[in-house]
């Protein structure tokens, strides 16, 4: 079996657990395009195709355990109930792209403690100075006011800011769409 087909196989697990235990998680799974790429370092939406999809790496699925893979399918899938990819979208796009990931992990915080240290690596309101369970757009704002600062702490804690390439967003993404939300 390919790594790719591994990968599958494993999502398809953790979306089968969610049929009676989390039927909406499963229906936000079920209504995405997911995607291998292996030039995507780990996992993530891609608010750029139409309709909305999942990027992510063979590689990097493969090498996690179920706790942490069901975790991570868990929030993304709540970014996209939560239109945080979609509707919510701002620009810089890296400082909400760390407010949506604050936001969820906020939510989930209980369940993220108890999975093999997690999250000493997720962003978390406290590691950026932030009031606890506060929303995505509040965390947006509060992290632009301080953009400098956030963009150093993620330079220490990932090795680079994410989403923060030279590109002016206007590529077709993976669905074909020009890269423009409706809000434009």
């Amino acid at each position: 079996m390919s790594i790719e087909q591994d990968a599958v196989k494993k999502m398809e697990k953790v979306m089968m657990s969610w049929f009676t235990a989390d039927p909406v998680m499963l229906g936000a799974w079920t209504i995405v395009n997911k995607v291998a790429d292996p030039r995507h370092n780990t996992i993530g939406i891609d608010s750029r195709s139409n309709p909305v999809s999942i990027r992510y790496n063979p590689k990097f699925i493969n090498m996690l355990n179920f706790e942490q893979l069901e975790h991570i399918m868990a929030s993304e899938g709540f970014k996209i109930l939560l239109r945080h990819a979609t509707t919510r979208h701002k620009d810089p796009k890296h400082i909400s792209s760390l407010s949506s990931v604050i936001t969820v992990n906020e939510v989930a915080n209980k369940m993220i403690a108890e999975l093999l240290d997690m999250d000493k690596d997720l962003p978390t309101a406290k590691k950026f100075g932030l009031e606890p369970q506060q929303y995505f757009e509040e965390y947006f704002r509060n992290l632009l006011e301080k953009q400098e600062e956030v963009d150093e702490q993620l330079q220490q804690m990932f090795g680079g800011v994410p989403n923060s390439g030279d590109g002016d967003g206007s590529g077709k993404g993976a669905g074909g769409s020009d890269g423009k939300s409706e809000e434009s």
